[in-house]
């Protein structure tokens, strides 16, 4: 399996983990049909109540192992790169000191990143995993301000991190919605006949 593989499958496993968790916080108008499962109702009890967790104790003397403590073999490091501005397009994007730097295995971008389907919207369907369409390291596009436009994959997370700070990217800006009240104004507006609803 390749890295790109690997990074690509523990994202849609991300991304499964946190549709699992909102799906039952979704109003029931959300639901097909507006049928909400009988089990979200269920209550259980332990909400509010102390409950003992089998690792407390390791973690208050320290001695707790975590995740990033757990070595894999063949395992890499990531770092994002993030974009600048608000809203525009990637004018250019040097990636080849990063590509150089020590423990480097991959610098994507949306140049080389696989192409994905676009996603389906929430609760739209069991696979749905986005609340938005915009694709992310699809294209040069830059849709809100703080956008990942790589992603840098190294032997350590200090190597990721430094090579992700060797890129250097150039924008062309458009101009973007960057107030409350701009964004309001220019917000969708309630068909007429949803009133009556």
């Amino acid at each position: 399996m390749s890295i790109v593989e690997t990074v690509k499958g523990a994202a849609q496993a991300a991304m499964m983990s946190a549709v699992a968790k909102l799906v039952p916080l979704a109003p029931d108008r959300w639901i097909p049909g507006g049928v909400p499962d009988p089990l979200i109702l269920n209550k259980h009890g332990l909400i509010g109540t102390p409950v003992s967790r089998l690792d407390g104790p390791l973690k208050v003397r320290g001695a707790a192992r975590f995740a990033a403590e757990v070595p894999l073999e063949n395992m890499v490091y990531a770092a994002l790169v993030y974009g600048t501005i608000p809203s525009g397009r990637i004018a250019t994007l040097d990636t080849k000191a990063a590509e150089a730097a020590p423990g480097v295995v991959l610098v994507m971008t949306h140049r080389n990143a696989p192409r994905l389907n676009k996603p389906a919207m929430f609760g739209s369907s069991p696979t749905a995993a986005a609340a938005s369409d915009l694709p992310i390291m699809q294209d040069e596009r830059i849709h809100w301000n703080g956008q990942p436009i790589a992603i840098v994959l190294a032997e350590t997370q200090e190597h990721a991190d430094h090579a992700a700070s060797l890129v250097l990217a150039t924008y062309a800006a458009e101009p973007s919605t960057t107030s409350f009240a701009a964004a309001k104004a220019a917000g969708a507006r309630p068909h007429p006949s949803w009133a009556s609803r």
